[in-house]
């Protein structure tokens, strides 16, 4: 019996080499949006010190006038800072959620062609035991002829 040929091999390879490549780059994506994340948590934690220390200066009431503005250009320049790394956050969660939709396109694709090849070796292997099965019949109708 012959070694079964699918005949879109080829094809359904550079699906997978597609659907592979579309994964590598979600996980790429997935580690950018952690290191923004990461980057949003320490701006907010070195917000949060700020605020401290502009509560430390008022607790010790002998700080001057410009030292408390010092400390308000420094808290809005944080928050300057965190609203545009919410901004990268989001953006990056808009690129990961199409992402997310073409891998999820190319695995159906891939999908397909993997259910049209198994159906394909399905009908191949029907049709190899058909053909052997002629055979068999074929002998045994020889071999009961020259008995007769």
């Amino acid at each position: 019996m012959r070694k079964f040929q699918f005949k879109l091999q080829t094809l359904l390879d550079q699906r997978k080499s597609k659907e592979n490549l579309l994964q590598a780059q979600l996980a790429e994506l997935l580690r950018e949006e952690s290191q923004e994340k990461a980057c949003l948590r320490k701006l907010q934690i070195e917000l949060k010190h700020a605020w401290q220390f502009f509560d430390k200066l008022t607790e010790s009431g002998d700080s001057s006038a410009g030292a408390f503005e010092i400390c308000d250009t420094w808290a809005k320049a944080l928050r300057d800072d965190i609203k545009v790394q919410i901004l990268t956050i989001e953006a990056i969660k808009k690129r990961l959620d199409e992402k997310r939709d073409e891998v999820a396109e190319a695995m159906k694709q891939r999908k397909l062609i993997e259910a049209l090849r198994d159906r394909k070796e399905i009908e191949y292997i029907a049709e190899q035991a058909r053909i052997e099965q002629s055979t068999l019949d074929e002998i045994a109708s020889l071999a009961y002829a020259r008995r007769m």
